[in-house]
């Protein structure tokens, strides 16, 4: 499991992902054919101890590529998201209400949640 010492290099190693050293790293790294296999790893190595912002980077991670999984089909079934996000909505609040204020793809089905 990670702890409070996870940082996106133990994420970029963990999940096979090229490194990535700038902003908008979850944005930058989104896969949308990986977007089952990246909210599995979050169920299995998430912790309260991961620092918000490794939080905040990840769920970033996770809805840009649900955002791409809907562009390429708009009936993509995004409940694979349910469970991490009543999990993220308390550690990273101000993230949710960004995706969900936004005209993303994935925010109707945020506000739906009322998230």
């Amino acid at each position: 499991m990670f702890g409070p010492e996870t940082s996106r290099e133990h994420l970029e190693q963990a999940l096979s992902l090229p490194p990535w050293d700038s902003q908008d790293w979850g944005i930058c790294q989104a896969d949308e054919e990986r977007l089952p296999d990246f909210v599995a790893f979050f169920h299995q190595h998430y912790s309260g101890a991961w620092p918000r912002w490794i939080v905040e980077e990840y769920i970033d991670l996770v809805l840009e590529s649900a955002c791409d999984a809907r562009r390429s089909d708009s009936a993509y079934d995004l409940g694979v998201l349910d469970g991490l996000l009543a999990i993220v909505a308390s550690r990273a609040p101000d993230r949710i209400r960004y995706w969900t204020s936004a005209d993303w793809e994935v925010a109707p089905y945020l506000r739906a949640k009322a998230l």
